[in-house]
């Protein structure tokens, strides 16, 4: 496993427990229809924090074990800032977030 990947599984692991500890983390799966998205981060059928549990978080953890590319850059933390700003519950969501789209701009 390269270092990257090291990096992007402990940061998806971090996440994970974030979202977790807010109390954003759903236990029942969402309906099929909510990965029909068409727009960025699924924002037309779900909750961000959704999309992180059920797209971004499955993707990284896929890529880190197959030993696949990740994509060149990230801006999931830029997305966070506008989406979560003011909450103050989610301020180490989005520090963890902007970390995770650093890995990649250091990459």
């Amino acid at each position: 496993m390269s270092g990257l990947h090291e990096r992007a599984l402990a940061s998806a692991d971090a996440i994970e427990t974030e979202l977790r500890r807010i109390g954003a983390w759903r236990d029942e799966p969402l309906p099929e229809g909510a990965y029909g998205f068409r727009k960025a981060f699924a924002a037309d059928t779900m909750a961000f924090e959704e999309w992180l549990q059920f797209v971004l978080l499955p993707r990284v953890r896929e890529i880190v074990a197959t030993g696949g590319a990740f994509p060149p850059r990230s801006q999931v933390g830029t997305y966070a800032i506008r989406n979560l700003d003011g909450r103050e519950d989610c301020e180490r969501l989005i520090g963890l977030l902007c970390e995770f789209d650093y890995l990649f701009a250091s990459a």
